[in-house]
């Protein structure tokens, strides 16, 4: 039975391999940047390195295997605003249930306001864009040490408060858990396009691998990530006092927010976690985020 399972996890890494090397020679200008963006203070601050990581209730938009792991109901709360104005807000619950674990998780992005001056220098104030994401995740953990997981997503996109596109998409994903090493591996954003007016712009495939090693009282992570056109390396840390306090440090290689950090309080069945990011371009980013399980 055990080999049975490996060879699944071998096969699923073949396709992954094979999907890769499909979209290899790069996709293009993508539009739907909202699903590119971190969820979680938690991801954000370990480099969003957790395609391997498992029962954190926001690892569904990372690979929605990882709620196979998840053992309560769970809420989960996220606002991060940015320094140009924008806002970007997350809301996820989770339900654990003899089928297996199902989630909904609703994400919000605003991105400001602009003006626009027509040919008669007249001035409007409009919003740039505005999107609303709904995902719909199932997960169900096979055995002991596998997990798998699919999810469907709805995307509602508004540019300069005229121009509105909806596109739908799934994700797949799947873990394996093995004393303590885990690997994981998804597929993001198989999906439409969005088309604002007349050219309809493909959604960001992305592909995630990860491995994750537990050495409790922390983990130490790494993926590498296919986005759009090009691959990354994302790794982390975190560190655990006594199950109250955790530190967390994160590396992106090739990416604009290149170092991060982040803090993590858990009291009873209450979680707290904050991320600073670094970004070439945009400063510094803070996150904070609110998990309640019941």
């Amino acid at each position: 039975m055990q080999n049975r399972f490996l060879g699944l996890v071998v096969g699923l890494s073949v396709l992954f391999f094979s999907l890769l090397a499909t979209y290899a020679s790069g996709q293009g200008t993508t539009a739907a940047v909202i699903l590119i963006q971190p969820i979680g203070a938690r991801a954000s601050g370990m480099g969003e390195a957790v395609t391997s990581i498992g029962g954190d209730i926001c690892g569904l938009h990372y690979n929605p295997a990882a709620l196979g792991r998840l053992t309560n109901k769970e809420v989960s709360f996220s606002l991060h605003r940015g320094i140009a104005d924008d806002y970007f807000g997350t809301l996820i619950f989770g339900l654990p249930t003899k089928m297996g674990i199902f989630a909904l998780s609703f994400v919000y992005y605003n991105a400001g306001d602009m003006v626009l001056i027509d040919w008669s220098g007249n001035e409007r104030k409009v919003n740039a864009l505005t999107d609303y994401l709904l995902t719909l995740s199932f997960s169900r953990k096979m055995t002991e040490g596998l997990s798998i997981g699919f999810s469907t997503k709805v995307l509602n996109s508004t540019i300069v408060d005229e121009f509105s596109a909806v596109a739908f998409a799934v994700d797949f994903g799947g873990q394996y858990r093995i004393s303590n090493i885990g690997l994981g591996l998804s597929v993001q954003n198989i999906g439409t396009g969005l088309k604002y007016i007349e050219e309809k712009a493909p959604l960001p495939l992305v592909f995630r691998l990860g491995v994750s090693y537990d050495f409790d009282p922390g983990l130490i992570v790494f993926d590498i990530v296919r986005q759009v056109d090009e691959i990354k390396a994302n790794i982390g840390l975190e560190y655990w006092y006594h199950k109250l306090f955790a530190i967390r440090f994160g590396y992106r290689y090739r990416d604009i927010t290149s170092f991060s950090s982040g803090l993590g309080f858990a009291v009873n069945n209450t979680g707290i976690d904050y991320s600073i990011m670094v970004s070439n371009d945009l400063g510094l980013i803070h996150r904070i985020g609110l998990n309640q399980s019941f």
